[in-house]
């Protein structure tokens, strides 16, 4: 049993690697949550989040694995917006004084909008840097009567003081 720099044997990382890489697979894999990975392995999910935080490998691989989920759901969100889903609304009521219902197939245009905007939203949140919306500052500054502004600087530097530094590092 050989100590790595941490004080974490090398057989105890094999072990917590062999259990949180097949967890990893499946968010990268199937859009979860580490949180659902972690239910699904009956594990305790801070215990792993400590193994994730204190292995660099298992670290780098965690970070994938969220890269790849956002990719996951990316593309269930374009799937949910172009693929129709047939539904049957059902309308039920009173017409002249007698009780009806009437159903129609359809498309449940609701409820993929709803799943769009909630997979829109959570991927913002997720990768904001690819998902994420834009916003975009602009700003004009004008001197006086809308002409340019003139900036000025006045740095005070003793060339003296600097060669005498510079002298002093270079010389053995």
């Amino acid at each position: 049993m050989t100590a790595t720099r941490k004080g974490v044997a090398d057989d105890t990382l094999r072990k917590r690697r062999k259990i949180v890489l097949p967890m990893l697979k499946a968010i990268g894999e199937e859009g979860i949550s580490l949180l659902e990975a972690v239910k699904r392995a009956k594990r305790p999910y801070m215990t792993v989040m400590d193994w994730i935080d204190a292995d660099p490998v298992l670290s780098v691989n965690y970070a994938r694995a969220r890269d790849l989920r956002a990719d996951v759901l990316h593309h269930q969100m374009v799937r949910a917006a172009t693929e129709p889903r047939p539904a049957v609304v059902v309308t039920e009521g009173e017409r002249d004084g007698k009780p009806f219902s009437e159903s129609k197939r359809g498309d449940a245009v609701d409820a993929r909008r709803l799943e769009v905007d909630t997979l829109k939203w959570v991927l913002g949140r997720m990768a904001p840097k690819r998902f994420g919306e834009v916003t975009k500052i602009e700003q004009t500054v004008s001197g006086p009567e809308g002409r340019p502004m003139q900036v000025e600087a006045r740095v005070n530097v003793s060339v003296d003081d600097s060669l005498a530094r510079l002298r002093a590092k270079f010389q053995p």
